[in-house]
């Protein structure tokens, strides 16, 4: 009998939690600076690739700077990182230029990697 009034308050509490089952994944990040950029494949060394991946930067103003290559590729290289590529292949980059919607912008696109062991 005591045991049955110990059990009930303590399934009385655990039927007001809510339980939560998502399928969380955990992936560890690169480091963005060691993430090589190149517009070839690699042959040299085994990959999976983990997914296509795109970045578009546009001049905020005219009065700033027109965007470059090499923003670009940082930022390709800060969202490769954090799906845990160690490369990015196949990038190409598009000037998309100054149009009614943009005061200019340069696309870059690619395949993130992560090299097999």
């Amino acid at each position: 009998m005591r045991l049955a009034a110990l059990l009930i308050p303590y399934f009385i509490l655990i039927g007001c939690n809510s339980l939560s089952s998502t399928n969380t994944k955990f992936i560890q990040t690169t480091d963005p600076s060691s993430v090589l950029v190149t517009e070839e494949d690699i042959t040299e060394i085994k990959y999976n690739v983990l997914k296509d991946i795109k970045i578009t930067v546009k001049k905020p103003s005219l009065f700033h700077e027109d965007p470059s290559v090499n923003i670009v590729e940082g930022k390709l290289k800060l969202k490769a990182a954090e799906l845990g590529a160690n490369a990015i292949i196949f990038v190409r980059y598009e000037d998309v230029g100054v149009s009614l919607m943009s005061r200019g912008a340069i696309t870059g696109e690619g395949k993130a990697v992560v090299f097999i062991e």
